[in-house]
């Protein structure tokens, strides 16, 4: 033993088998360093969130920085759509054109107008194929089915279509005519009017005589009538022409009444037998002497009307084709 050591002391370990006995020590804490600013970025880009987000700086005039995490809104690029518009709007125009182009090519020129008012004019002056009397024309050969009038029916019929088609080609070819030529046009579609009804009268009249003897009906002859003939006119032909259709078809309808009060109506015929006794009812006599004269004077103006209608229509032949 070491005189030198205190007493109780064990030796230290010389390496011959023992360990040394010591006792850990605590570290010591790291000092904190300054880091920049570019060191602190980098530190957050580490963060998974910030990795996969790029981070937006905003300088501020206290000069800190501030982070902007929010993501990047995406730019819409608006050249599609401006390219799709001019698109749209190069074809809408080219339907237009295509479509006014077609309109030209198919409208109707001088000469397709001029045919079909020679098919009408020929229709009414030789009737089908040539068929007609030479002596008149055929329109007024019609008159003559005025108590047989089922064929004069379809006659007169065709030759409103025939007219109604020259109407159409020329206001749809856009020919340029006279205000003489526009003037005839207009009195030929008034004398043609007048032409169908006299033509149609029987026809005609028999809804009129049936609503006039319905129990039910509260209007009188003259208003019936006038229900049926054209309009008033600046021509004095047509509105005596007129005049006298107003009286022929009141007077008509007045006397289907004194055969029906007087139960002379069968059916749809009247008893002959039946009107014989009425002779001696003045007021019948003189409305049926009345009824006569009337339907006299009728076929007058009828005789003219053929003549204003021949007449008007060569005028607007001659026009056309001038």
């Amino acid at each position: 033993m070491d005189p030198t050591k205190p007493e109780g002391q064990t030796p230290e370990n010389t390496g011959t088998g023992r360990q040394a006995i010591f006792t850990p020590q605590p570290p010591e804490p790291a000092t904190p360093e300054t880091t920049s600013g570019n060191s602190a970025a980098s530190a957050n880009l580490s963060h998974p969130y910030f990795s996969n987000h790029p981070t937006q700086t905003y300088a501020v005039e206290t000069g800190d920085i501030i982070l902007n995490s929010a993501p990047t809104k995406t730019k819409h690029n608006k050249r599609p759509f401006i390219i799709g518009g001019i698109i749209l709007v190069a074809f809408l125009v080219i339907c237009a054109v295509v479509l006014m182009l077609i309109q030209i090519l198919s409208r109707p020129n001088r000469a397709t107008v001029v045919e079909s008012f020679a098919t009408y004019k020929n229709y009414i002056e030789f009737g089908p194929n040539n068929s007609g009397e030479t002596e008149s024309w055929y329109i007024a050969q019609l008159s003559g089915y005025l108590y047989d009038s089922a064929d004069a029916t379809e006659e007169i019929k065709k030759i409103n279509e025939l007219y109604a088609d020259f109407r159409t080609k020329l206001q749809e070819s856009g020919v340029e005519v006279s205000d003489e030529t526009q003037h005839l046009i207009s009195t030929e579609t008034a004398l043609l009017e007048y032409a169908t009804l006299y033509i149609n009268l029987d026809n005609t009249m028999q809804p009129l005589i049936t609503t006039y003897l319905d129990p039910s009906n509260n209007l009188d002859a003259a208003t019936l009538a006038a229900q049926i003939v054209p309009a008033q006119s600046e021509s004095s032909f047509r509105n005596g022409f007129r005049n006298t259709l107003l009286q022929y078809i009141k007077s008509s309808l007045e006397i289907q009444s004194i055969y029906n009060n007087n139960y002379c109506i069968v059916g749809e015929s009247v008893d002959s037998d039946c009107v014989a006794l009425l002779d001696e009812d003045a007021a019948y006599t003189e409305l049926l002497q009345q009824n006569e004269s009337t339907s006299l004077t009728l076929q007058r103006y009828a005789s003219r009307l053929w003549a204003e209608l021949e007449t008007c229509t060569e005028a607007i032949w001659e026009k056309l084709n001038a």
